[in-house]
């Protein structure tokens, strides 16, 4: 008798038909359309997050101290038209060293500094006798329309015109207004991009007073000392402290 083989012989699987075939097409179509949505949502995310500050920095919206690497280094040096209507010296930042300092960048096509100058002009009238200096710098701007600006607002402390943006760049100004708080030792304690209000403005002037009392007590004592203990909890940073 024959010996039957055991090789068993395996079924081909059937070619799949036009059901079949259409299936798996609209299953590419949608996985597709699922990896595209996807991607567009990210780079829109992406878009997003790269125009925001930017955006809220012209409108004045995101007000509050920066980073800046300028912080706790000496002010740059400048010298700068004086902007006013009679001939006046030019406004030269190493004659205020020794006061508690307050540099503004604004320009008078600047919607937000328009509604901060009244804040720093009642502001001025209010700390000029206690050792405070507030300084203006028109950023790019025109002349006349310069004056017309402080004239109009009645901001009575110096300002000069920086009609090049060159000191605009060496204090990192990106937009307007900007403002800069210096200590009577002439180093950076603080930068705040947008615009000021009253309670913003005190409480970096507290900031200031805070330092100017650390030091005649304490003059090891950086004005990072001050910083830390002004500022919240929330928002604190470990920093170093000059020996």
């Amino acid at each position: 008798m024959e010996q039957a083989s055991s090789t068993k012989s395996v079924p081909t699987p059937p070619f799949p038909g036009a059901n079949g075939r259409r299936r798996w097409r609209k299953r590419r179509i949608v996985l597709f359309s699922a990896i595209s949505f996807l991607n567009v949502a990210l780079l829109a995310l992406l878009w997003s997050q790269l125009l925001t500050p930017a955006q809220s920095q012209l409108s004045g919206g995101s007000t509050g101290p920066v980073n800046s690497p300028l912080v706790g280094k000496p002010a740059p040096d400048f010298t700068l038209p004086a902007l006013g209507e009679s001939a006046t010296p030019d406004l030269r930042l190493a004659a205020f060293r020794g006061k508690l300092l307050m540099i503004n960048f604004w320009a008078s096509w600047c919607d937000p500094c328009k509604q901060e100058a009244p804040v720093l002009a009642t502001k001025w009238e209010q700390v000029k006798s206690q050792g405070f200096q507030f300084l203006g710098i028109d950023f790019q701007d025109n002349r006349a329309n310069g004056l017309a600006f402080i004239q109009k607002y009645a901001v009575l402390y110096p300002n000069a015109i920086d009609d090049t943006g060159a000191t605009a760049i060496s204090y990192g100004v990106t937009g307007v207004p900007e403002t800069v708080f210096i200590d009577r030792r002439g180093i950076i304690i603080r930068k705040v991009v947008g615009q000021l209000t009253m309670q913003t403005l005190q409480e970096n002037l507290d900031l200031l007073m805070q330092d100017r009392i650390t030091q005649a007590f304490f003059p090891s004592v950086s004005f990072q000392f001050a910083a830390l203990i002004t500022t919240p909890v929330s928002e604190r940073r470990i920093v170093d402290l000059e020996r």
